[in-house]
């Protein structure tokens, strides 16, 4: 399965978890895969589980950049996941972990430039991804 960054990010009020209350940064992506792991997806979201309005595939919304396309995988537990680059899991754990110390400013400066070169893809490959995501969107079943 496959998120695809939609190019849409914005803050928003967390409503549950950890975070209630506080103000939280959301990437939005749709998905794409098979009709299992579709409805398993969809199974798992619950109330959450929305449609892209243009495409009609499943959007998906992480709190932390997974780049411009991203693998996604199930827990064992069957929550969908990101397969997050190595590299930027090691930073952001760096960041969190040396918070309010001098050596936070360096770890926050690594991860920025690793999310930047996630995101950071040539203008052919995003062109042949957005045209693939509008020719599957006039498909019907």
């Amino acid at each position: 399965m496959k998120a695809i960054y939609t190019g849409t990010h914005y803050q928003a009020i967390a409503k549950t978890g950890k975070s209630k209350g506080t103000l939280i940064d959301q990437y939005v992506y749709l998905l794409e895969g098979n009709d299992e792991e579709i409805d398993l997806y969809k199974e798992k979201a619950g109330s959450y589980f929305k449609l892209d309005s243009d495409t009609g595939k499943p959007l998906y919304w992480s709190q932390e950049p997974i780049g411009d396309i991203a693998e996604m995988r199930f827990s064992k537990k069957g929550n969908l996941n990101p397969e997050t680059p190595s590299d930027i899991a090691f930073l952001r754990t760096q960041v969190k972990k040396h918070k309010d110390t001098p050596s936070e400013a360096i770890f926050a400066k690594m991860y920025a430039d690793a999310v930047v070169q996630a995101f950071a893809v040539t203008d052919k490959k995003r062109a042949s991804v957005k045209t693939a995501v509008s020719d599957e969107s006039t498909l019907e079943d």
